[in-house]
């Protein structure tokens, strides 16, 4: 694309490529870390629920992933996308060093106006 900055680069859209914007944004994804959660695409009070706890807000967010990337060496693939109005639920497998290594999560995505509203991972 020589140049050219993908539409799944600056937004995020209930559209087929969120496995191509997966790849560029999501922590673990591809070669580089990516933007993260507490990027720029995420709602300023959205909530995250991750290992049966919850958090809200940039802040919290932001220190979970910190915790979350000191504590584990992780490679995320993205699998699999489906969209269904405003939710976005991506399959990706997990390869790292965390006991049972490697595991397949989904990621539920709520959605509106280019913004991570909510996201759950199971």
């Amino acid at each position: 694309m020589s140049g050219e900055t993908p539409p799944y680069a600056t937004k995020i859209s209930a559209e087929p490529d969120f496995i191509a914007w997966a790849s560029c944004h999501l922590p673990g994804c591809g070669e580089s870390k990516g933007s993260g959660y507490a990027g720029p695409l995420l709602c300023r009070r959205c909530p995250v629920h991750d290992e049966a706890r919850d958090y809200r807000g940039l802040d919290a967010i932001r220190s979970w992933q910190r915790e979350a990337d000191a504590k584990y060496r992780y490679v995320m693939e993205p699998l699999d996308a489906s969209v269904s109005e405003n939710i976005v639920t991506l399959c990706a497998r997990l390869t790292g060093d965390f006991p049972g290594s490697p595991i397949e999560l989904d990621y539920t995505f709520t959605l509106a106006n280019d913004k991570i509203t909510s996201l759950e991972i199971h």
